[in-house]
């Protein structure tokens, strides 16, 4: 009660977080607790300090596995433990997440499901996973982001012709740099070297402060150098 008043009155973090930890710890109702693991977890998930998330979610699940807040927390105590190293724990409540019927926020739960699978190296599942996402939901907001996903997992695994076709486009959101660099480095060693120099040059010319212009000024004047364009 005391959390939520403050809440109304626009508490900061520092004054919220110690009541929600003394309803966990103290609550005499398992509700009471159970919020107060929910609401602590939710407020460093928010901030962003996943650790302290990851082990409040930990506890909400453990000392309250029945408790109504538990299907809502499931899917940002994925995201809290993908970010602290617990990718392997995160993919399996993406897949039970994902055999539900019916499934509830599948694109999220595939980009995650994606996610984890490249951080565990498992390049074609997560392949797999964005392809899904995109195909089943290719207006959805996480969209655009799958798709880079998708590249960058297909240049990991040296497949330039899937990268030069997935990088496609205006290169205008905020994967543009990243997309450039993958594309021109793909049609390099794909042996497209004219549309390899234009990306390079592009690049260069978008996002002059960028740490890849030396390297791709680098890849320019190599592939000048293979076309005997010794002056360029």
């Amino acid at each position: 009660g005391l959390a939520g008043a403050e809440v109304r009155r626009g508490a900061a973090a520092g004054v919220l977080r110690p009541l929600y930890e003394q309803a966990a710890r103290s609550a005499a109702s398992p509700r009471v607790a159970a919020e107060g693991w929910f609401q602590l977890a939710d407020l460093a998930y928010r901030e962003k300090q996943f650790p302290a998330a990851a082990a409040a979610y930990d506890q909400l699940f453990k000392l309250h596995p029945a408790d109504e807040r538990v299907p809502a927390a499931r899917l940002p105590a994925a995201w809290a433990f993908f970010h602290t190293g617990r990718a392997g724990e995160a993919l399996k409540m993406a897949h039970a997440a994902l055999a539900r019927t019916p499934v509830e926020l599948l694109p999220e739960w595939l980009y995650l499901k994606g996610n984890c699978e490249r951080q565990l190296q498992q390049g074609e599942a997560a392949r797999a996973s964005y392809a899904r996402l995109l195909r089943e939901q290719p207006d959805h907001a996480l969209a655009t982001a799958a798709a880079y996903e998708q590249a960058l997992v297909a240049f990991e695994l040296r497949d330039h012709a899937a990268v030069v076709a997935l990088s496609g486009g205006t290169f205008t959101n905020e994967y543009a740099e990243d997309l450039l660099w993958m594309r021109a480095e793909s049609q390099s060693a794909l042996g497209q070297r004219a549309e390899a120099l234009a990306g390079y040059r592009q690049l260069a010319e978008r996002f002059p402060r960028s740490p890849r212009v030396l390297p791709a000024d680098f890849q320019r004047a190599r592939l000048l150098r293979e076309q005997n364009d010794l002056a360029a």
